[in-house]
């Protein structure tokens, strides 16, 4: 068995007494899932300098470790490829015994609102709950927490079987990538859901993000701003608002013209929403995690950074390299697991140009080494921006899991990307990569497209209505008006009308060919 002796350099917080009895942070508990066939970190607290022994079912070999001096200890330990369930015993001046173990595959599954979307809430719940009595999927829940520094345990969080009454309160998103996963490839699958609505992902990033990258530190930044602000701009907003109540009291009396509502500082609106700060919920519900062996992310967030959205490609890249190399450097492997997100879905967004930037930047953050993106312009609701359809994202999302990670080698596992174009006469023949079988209309004539001229030349260079057929694997977009075609772009602000799939079902992401600089750098 392999074993590896790790000295931890850090001491661990714990919620408890940080010397005494032998300790486990919550990750590490009955019913468990570990990954299967992996080298899995095992770790946790005790007195300085005491002998640890891990026994495991499986394995043949006990393993001894000594504490630190800060009382924390991590060792690595082999599981194989199947089985279970087992049992692992953890022993030093006290015993602690873990029942119900499995080997199998092992994913957190983060992000704002829509990943939080529990599934009694879904589309689907009245068929799915009465089904999920399923044994071999387990669950973990990590319990809200919010840290200025890197929390080491989660505490109130556990591993849970699934079952009609667990899975109702948890991630539908999460339950159905697991569902597909557990079904195909007939192994257990736990799902470890991280998730808290309304924040931006650089409350999920850690702070060497914005100390390493001095472009993002505006970010840090703004929050900084925020706070020097905060005082004086509550006090202003207060005694706006107790003179609008009374300017509108005044106006149903006299019936004059009832007045605008102030509106709320940025700075106040923030302040009071902690849970959106840089880092905060990576060290309090990410760091807790690590090093659990893991074999990736399904991640599902976005819509509270449509208002810097020419920051997000950057600030995701950064959040990204920053778990992977967090868990590699703890873990002592390598980890440069898959990670997989989802772009938001079309919605009647107040600013729709901010909501199409967005998606653009999640869309070119596919360059990210093993990342892939799923498209939801078809399961939007432009009255809601939680769409109830979870099933659909959660079964695109396993697509690229099984095509990348597990060897499904002939799955169509991705919707038609923008990949180029050309100018024919006066159309422009648009180009994609990812046309499975062939490209289809969802639902008669193709809808979606935009075409614009050369502003410089006989066209304004507004965007009109297009006309827009499919070529083979390739679609060829005019508009009589335009003399001069230069530009396209498909759902850009009119995602809820576009229609175009390949022949798997699966859409194409929302594009323009006229990437430049996005509006939103302007006077942020």
């Amino acid at each position: 068995m392999k074993q590896i002796l790790i000295y931890l350099n850090i001491i661990f917080l714990t919620s408890g007494n940080v010397f005494g009895d032998v300790s486990l942070p919550a990750i590490l508990s009955d019913n468990m899932v570990l990954q299967r066939d992996a080298a899995v970190p095992i770790w946790g607290w005790a007195d300085p300098g005491e002998e640890i022994s891990v026994r495991c079912e499986w394995a043949e070999n006990e393993v001894k470790i000594i504490t630190n001096q800060s009382g924390a200890w991590q060792t690595i330990i082999s599981t194989p490829a199947s089985g279970g369930p087992y049992h692992m015993i953890i022993s030093g001046k006290n015993t602690i015994r873990l029942n119900n173990i499995l080997m199998g595959e092992v994913w957190v599954c983060s992000g704002q609102s829509n990943m939080h979307f529990s599934l009694k809430a879904s589309l689907h719940a009245k068929t799915e709950i009465p089904s999920a009595d399923i044994d071999e999927i387990r669950l973990f829940k990590v319990e809200r927490q919010i840290a200025e520094q890197p929390l080491h345990d989660c505490p109130g969080s556990k591993w849970i079987v699934c079952n009609p009454e667990s899975v109702q309160n948890f991630s539908a998103v999460a339950y159905h990538f697991g569902k597909v996963i557990h079904e195909e490839l007939n192994v257990p699958v736990g799902l470890i859901q991280a998730t808290w609505g309304g924040t931006p992902a650089e409350a999920w990033s850690p702070n060497e993000v914005f100390t390493n990258d001095t472009s993002l530190s505006v970010v840090f930044d703004r929050w900084t701003q925020w706070g020097k602000d905060a005082g004086k701009d509550s006090v202003k907003y207060n005694t706006d608002l107790e003179k609008w109540k009374y300017s509108v009291n005044e106006a149903g009396r006299t019936g004059k013209i009832y007045p605008e509502k102030p509106e709320m500082p940025s700075s106040v609106y923030m302040i009071a929403r902690p849970h959106r700060r840089t880092s905060v919920l990576f060290n309090g519900m990410i760091r807790p995690l690590i090093p659990y062996k893991i074999k990736g992310v399904v991640w599902y967030q976005g819509e509270s950074n449509r208002q810097w959205a020419y920051q997000y490609k950057q600030l995701i890249t950064g959040m990204i390299t920053s778990w992977r190399s967090t868990w590699e450097e703890y873990s002592a492997t390598s980890d440069d697991f898959p990670f997989y997100y989802v772009q938001i879905a079309p919605n009647g967004y107040s600013n729709l140009e901010e909501a199409a930037e967005l998606r653009e930047a999640q869309l070119l953050s596919m360059d990210i080494d093993n990342s892939g993106m799923v498209v939801t312009a078809d399961v939007g609701n432009m009255d809601d921006i939680h769409p109830r359809n979870k099933r659909t994202v959660g079964y695109r999302l396993a697509l690229w899991a099984l095509a990348r990670d597990y060897g499904f080698k002939e799955l169509v596992f991705s919707g038609p990307i923008y990949k180029s174009f050309q100018v024919e006469e006066k159309s422009i023949r648009v180009f994609f990569d990812h046309t499975g079988t062939g490209l289809m209309s969802g639902d008669g004539t193709l809808k979606g497209f935009t075409i614009a001229g050369d502003p410089h030349g006989a066209d304004t260079g507004e965007f009109l209505e297009a006309d827009a057929t499919i070529d083979g694997n390739t679609v060829v977009v005019r508009n009589d008006k335009i003399k001069q075609p230069s530009r396209v772009r498909y759902g850009w602000t009119n995602l809820d009308k576009a229609n175009l799939f390949n022949n798997e079902g699966l859409p194409v992401s929302p594009f323009r060919t006229d990437i430049f600089q996005t509006e939103n750098l302007k006077n942020k």
